[in-house]
């Protein structure tokens, strides 16, 4: 997963200078974005804000923006004296040192400040002081003039905009070795890719995107998507348009989503047609939708439609911009009809990429067969860190009276990792211990718990279950646990056994009758 970036700032700050395009937030995150993509290459950080800053304040803080923060690595302060009157931007900060204080590592070092402007540092919030901010404005000017604001410094801007992508692009960089450096003494072995042969349709592109289309196409092949129609195939002015039709519906027949990409041209006309091809696609996918909306799992069919607003070609490998406003709604309604389930999309091509990934993942998630009720016998994984192997013990002599087939976590040995995945492949249910370790490497065995599919396993798991024993005061755990109680879908069950020195074999009852057994 790429790292995310949550970028909090002042709605005023992204205002544009009279005769000027664009505002400062907005040139710096386009001029953000070019230097990751065009400039420094994978792994391409993502960037998060909220849509064009028009979120209302009434909804500032709803799950989407919660979400937002929790799942980005690094907060980018836009910090000004607006930033600093906005009750909201403090609330952001708020929220990410609350969502990321348990995660181990310091929250300062994720939150990253650009100064748009001179301030009194003493002025900032306690979290921002000390931050080495970079700085929008010119330090040796008795004005303390804002490169954005002043043509002259716009090539300043531009150079402080390529140190802050740099330092961001390490961060993604470490991320990400540190994402597939194996633990010492540890085996990887790969898990399934994401798409698992689901078949996705990918509309064939006019002139102006066909380098975005091949990048698109590489992606979801390299994450076991199949593209249709198949990505070699060459249609033309010389099909008809009886042809066309034929190829195209047969391919959207095995689609869940078709995916569109919209730029300037739009392709050439069959010879007895009348409309382009890009435009005879959508046509297609609709019809599509219309004729049978939902496959045999229930998915609803989808059209997917990229048309950037700021549309770049790759000629010769090179990106050019060709227009810099375009309107994606409008784009859009020149070539089709909205429809219900329709989404388009604005961003530039690694967050719309991303955006694709995401939606494909959530329709493709594996729906494995129902599990059966488990019997005497039936095979229980006790998961535990290395600290709390002497509470994991009382656990299973608690549940010797259960007549269970136990495995435990193996800490040592080469063959530690593939063990552990051989048993999470083949275990009908898994109980997490939990007594004096890190509650940041509790929620990590669950996370791992969640996709059947990447484990290898062909039926659910019956119960995932939460067992903690005292100590009550480790850092994190009380809090903990009134959260996994709230993870529905995630946590099956969790038992609060912390009042007890031993666990009695009555308090794990209620796993025992989650699981089906009795």
């Amino acid at each position: 997963m790429a790292l995310q970036i949550f970028v909090s700032y002042a709605r005023k700050d992204d205002l544009a200078p009279p005769g000027e395009g664009k505002g400062f937030v907005t040139a710096l995150l386009d001029r953000l974005q070019w230097e990751f993509e065009c400039q420094l290459g994978p792994p391409v950080p993502q960037i998060w804000r909220d849509k064009d800053g028009r979120i209302l304040p009434s909804a500032q803080f709803d799950e989407v923006i919660r979400e937002g923060i929790a799942a980005s690595d690094v907060l980018l302060v836009l910090l000004s004296n607006n930033w600093m009157n906005r009750e909201y931007c403090e609330r952001e900060l708020q929220l990410f040192e609350e969502t990321h204080r348990a995660s181990g590592n310091s929250v300062r070092k994720q939150i990253v400040v650009v100064a748009k402007h001179d301030m009194d540092p003493e002025a900032r919030p306690e979290l921002l002081r000390g931050q080495t901010a970079y700085k929008f404005y010119a330090e040796e000017d008795r004005e303390k003039r804002e490169f954005f604001t002043w043509p002259e410094r716009r090539a300043e801007f531009d150079r402080e905009v390529a140190k802050l992508a740099q330092d961001l692009h390490g961060r993604a960089c470490r991320q990400q070795r540190d994402a597939v450096r194996p633990k010492e003494g540890h085996a990887f072995s790969p898990l399934l890719p994401e798409g698992n042969g689901r078949k996705v349709f990918v509309a064939k592109p006019a002139p102006d995107m066909r380098e975005w289309y091949h990048k698109l196409v590489e992606e979801l092949q390299q994450r076991r998507f199949e593209v249709v129609p198949d990505p070699t195939t060459e249609l033309s002015a010389d099909n008809t348009e009886a042809e066309l039709a034929k190829i195209l519906d047969q391919a959207l027949d095995q689609a869940d989503v078709s995916i569109h990409l919209l730029g300037e041209s739009v392709g050439f006309v069959p010879t007895d047609g009348a409309d382009p091809v890009v435009k005879f696609q959508l046509s297609r996918a609709a019809v599509r939708r219309e004729r049978h909306r939902e496959n045999g799992a229930g998915v609803t069919f989808q059209r997917l439609i990229w048309a950037p607003k700021i549309l770049i070609t790759l000629t010769g490998g090179e990106p050019v911009v060709v227009e810099a406003d375009r309107v994606p709604q409008k784009v859009f309604e020149s070539l089709a009809t909205f429809i219900d389930g329709d989404e388009i999309d604005g961003n530039q091509f690694t967050q719309f990429k991303q955006f694709v990934v995401d939606r494909l993942t959530t329709i493709a998630r594996f729906v494995p067969a129902p599990t059966p009720a488990l019997k005497e016998g039936a095979h229980v994984y006790l998961q535990f860190q290395e600290s709390d192997e002497p509470y994991a013990a009382e656990i299973a002599d608690a549940l010797a009276c259960y007549k269970l087939h136990l495995d435990w976590s193996n800490f040592s040995g080469a063959d530690a990792r593939l063990r552990h995945q051989k048993i999470l492949r083949e275990c009908d249910a898994v109980v997490v211990c939990w007594a004096s370790g890190a509650d940041s490497r509790v929620w990590s065995a669950f996370d791992e718990l969640q996709d059947p599919r990447k484990l290898g396993r062909e039926t659910n798991f019956a119960c995932r279950s939460l067992v903690a024993g005292p100590p009550k005061d480790v850092p994190g755990k009380f809090m903990g646990m009134r959260g996994a109680r709230q993870k529905k879908g995630e946590i099956d069950l969790v038992l609060d056994l912390t009042a007890y020195e031993k666990p009695p074999s009555d308090e794990l009852r209620p796993l025992i009758n989650a699981t089906n057994l009795e």
